[in-house]
């Protein structure tokens, strides 16, 4: 959340791709493989250019896993967040 509300001082010209190496916070990206809007091929640029960060697919999802998988969604940001309290 802190990250989200400083996106726009760390990135005031948009948030490009050279940028991802300027992230130090850990960082979760679900990506549904039946997304008509975003490739796999987006997820798997940020987790390669930001050090701490994760990937969970979704083979059967799409662009809104937080809806038709809320109960999985909410497991894994649960877990994910206990993970990053118990490393810092």
């Amino acid at each position: 959340m802190e990250f989200l509300e400083k996106i726009q001082e760390l990135f005031p010209n948009g948030f490009v791709k050279n940028d991802l190496q300027k992230v130090r916070c850990p960082i979760f990206v679900m990506h549904g493989d039946q997304d008509p809007i975003v490739g796999v091929e987006h997820s798997h640029y940020v987790i390669k250019n930001i050090s701490d960060s994760r990937l969970h697919r979704f083979p059967k999802g799409s662009h809104n896993l937080h809806f038709t998988f809320a109960k999985e969604f909410k497991q894994l940001v649960e877990d994910f967040l206990s993970d990053v309290d118990d490393g810092y």
